[in-house]
């Protein structure tokens, strides 16, 4: 594929993700490209949670730590997400600056639980986000700089994935996920005029 893109003069229009050449590869942050509604949508979804309590219970929580993110200013990442789930003291640091009454009392009533029933709540979310949040492929999903589809789809670009699914069987799988929820955003995006007008 790289050859053709070198053949055709568009060396600049391609972007390598990959799960195998991490040095070569542009990040992806799923987390770009949209409403905090949007990007907990997609990415949650992505995640391997059937369980009928827990998941709206998670999505739930996973929901509301990107809008307070996202009210603070701050892009977020899985890194950022995932020390907010599991570090308190930082938690409770953010909440302070919430802006939204009951996403403050919300976040509260999380901080204040004993360890044990918040990990009751939150240890499958903790699960699926610490491969992106830690370990030798965290580099590629926690900059905020990088793959954007909004942006390939703008300015014609050329996206490569390669996502070994017999190498990495849950992280192949869930990044698949990911790139498919974002670029299906993307799309419907700019089929309804939305992404001309966030120009």
């Amino acid at each position: 594929l790289y050859a053709y893109v070198v053949k055709t003069g568009r060396e600049e229009d391609f972007r390598l993700f990959s799960l195998v050449d991490i040095k070569r590869s542009t990040p992806f942050n799923p987390f770009t490209g949209g409403t905090a509604q949007e990007v907990s949508e997609r990415v949650f979804s992505s995640f391997p949670i059937e369980h009928p309590h827990f998941k709206p219970v998670q999505q739930k929580i996973f929901s509301n730590l990107v809008i307070l993110l996202k009210e603070c200013g701050i892009n977020p990442t899985f890194s950022l997400i995932h020390r907010l789930l599991t570090d308190m003291d930082f938690l409770a640091g953010f909440v302070t600056h919430a802006k939204d009454g009951e996403l403050k009392r919300i976040l509260d009533s999380l901080v204040r639980k004993s360890e044990k029933d918040r990990s009751n709540e939150t240890s499958g979310l903790e699960a699926n986000l610490s491969p992106f949040a830690v370990g030798e492929h965290s580099s590629l999903f926690n900059s905020i700089e990088g793959i954007e589809f909004d942006d390939a789809l703008r300015n014609n670009r050329i996206c490569y994935f390669q996502l070994p699914t017999m190498l990495y069987p849950f992280l192949g799988e869930a990044t698949g996920k990911l790139v498919l929820q974002s670029f299906q955003s993307a799309v419907a995006k700019r089929h309804t005029g939305l992404s001309s007008r966030n120009q």
